[in-house]
């Protein structure tokens, strides 16, 4: 499991607002920095701070400072820059940047008690801080103080709802608690905002193989994950008992051979690998094996009774026959209980060459389920004149009944509008048991 780490300071502060008014004579170094004119600003800083009487400190001294230290910071003189950030505590204490910035580097070389002073002290000045908020709940957790932790990430998102700093925290926290469907949730959010963050596709996937064991889009996850780090263990490991799975013996040979070189003697690799290698002369399965059974709907707080009524696993031959007689036990699981509908997609699984098959479960509970909310995410450039009418068009809105078929539909006519590189539903309970809410997540094409 991977917390999400810090950023340097500098690289948020373009997100930053003047607390005060400065001296005018500050806004041209100010106005070069956040140009980019680092070098310029720089020197502009420096004049500003020498130019007055010797020994006065001209009015805006503390900004000046502060400046200087993320100038620094970004050059990765770290030593310098917290010695500037302490000179602007200095000349104005109830600095809250520099406060929180001076923070963030004493966390990030293990000073945890004095960067927890120091931001609780920028939180108590500025409570509307995503940035102070976030680091503070990071010097929590590094303390393992969970629940403070949780506290802070969750105001910290309150206010900037796409920080996906925050967010992955949030899901590593909802993680080692064993929230699991909550934490899911928190890296899906980060992945829309931020496809290719290492920390929340490491996680999701390692949820989705160790919780979920849906192993089809835990894969897709782990691939993203050895495109930034392909020396990762845990990722070629779960890769090759991925492939392991679904009977591709080859594959799973190298992956785990690979795994091996990161970490010679590991008991449990070299296990799986011994045992692919016995399999490799019975030869592949013969036909399609299931890589994931995906539960969706609003039953999810009975998961796993749903599950083992349906009596499938990952691995196991695919067969519309026993496909057909696991439906046929879920309803036998809700007899005597409402149940407004149970049903089943079968996906061949490209990744897998055909090899696989998911199987994407919905079970709906209640009379007549209709939809308590619907929750838009990763909608950044898109105009919701591009999303609302199709929507509208398939009954998708509050207080609508809920139609799977619609959704499908709905959610495949979004993706082509060739506005988006992806697009997602997600379901889950809603907050009576008549309602279902449904999350779509649009991953919208870079550079548009």
């Amino acid at each position: 499991m991977r917390k999400a780490t810090f950023l340097l300071f500098a690289l948020l502060a373009a997100a930053l607002g003047i607390e005060r008014e400065v001296d005018e004579a500050l806004t041209t170094a100010i106005t070069a920095y956040r140009d980019g004119r680092l070098e310029d600003a720089q020197l502009l800083f420096v004049d500003y701070l020498t130019s007055g009487p010797e020994g006065e400190e001209p009015p805006s001294a503390a900004e000046a400072y502060f400046y200087l230290g993320l100038i620094d910071e970004l050059d990765g003189s770290l030593a310098e820059a917290e010695q500037f950030y302490g000179a602007a505590i200095d000349s104005w204490p109830d600095y809250s940047d520099a406060l929180a910035a001076l923070g963030t580097l004493l966390s990030m070389r293990g000073e945890y008690e004095q960067a927890q002073t120091k931001l609780e002290r920028a939180v108590s000045l500025a409570p509307e801080s995503a940035i102070a908020l976030a680091n503070l709940g990071f010097v929590y957790l590094a303390q393992d103080l969970t629940s403070k932790a949780e506290t802070r990430f969750s105001q910290s998102l309150e206010i900037k709802p796409d920080y996906v700093f925050a967010r992955v925290n949030l899901g590593y926290i909802f993680m080692v608690t064993e929230r699991y469907e909550e934490a899911v949730d928190q890296f899906r959010y980060a992945l829309v905002l931020e496809p290719d963050n290492l920390e929340a596709n490491a996680n999701l996937a390692d949820l989705l193989v160790v919780w979920a064991r849906n192993y089809g889009d835990a894969y897709e996850h782990y691939l993203r994950v050895l495109e930034v780090l392909p020396d990762d263990f845990i990722a070629n490991q779960r890769v090759g008992y991925i492939y392991t799975v679904i009977g591709d013996w080859g594959t799973a040979e190298d992956y785990l051979e690979d795994a091996l070189d990161l970490r010679p003697g590991d008991a449990d690799t070299q296990s799986l690998l011994d045992y692919v290698r016995r399999k490799m002369a019975e030869g592949p399965p013969p036909g399609p094996v299931i890589s994931q059974i995906i539960l969706d709907g609003n039953a999810n707080d009975e998961r796993d009774g749903i599950l083992e009524a349906f009596g499938l696993k990952p691995g196991q031959p695919y067969t519309e026959e026993s496909v057909n007689d696991g439906l046929e036990r879920i309803r036998d699981y809700f007899s005597g209980r409402p149940i407004g509908g149970v049903s089943l997609q079968a996906r061949t699984e490209n990744q897998f060459d055909g090899r696989a098959v998911s199987l994407e479960l919905e079970v709906v509970t209640g009379e007549a389920a209709v939809l308590g909310a619907v929750e838009l995410r990763g909608l950044v450039n898109t105009p919701m004149d591009v999303v609302e009418p199709i929507l509208a068009a398939h009954g998708v809105f509050v207080g609508a009944p809920f139609d799977s078929r619609e959704v499908f539909t709905a959610v495949r006519e979004l993706f082509e509008t060739g506005y988006f590189a992806s697009v997602s539903r997600n379901l889950r309970a809603g907050a009576i048991p008549e309602e279902i809410d449904l999350i779509i997540l649009f991953e919208e094409k870079r550079g548009e």
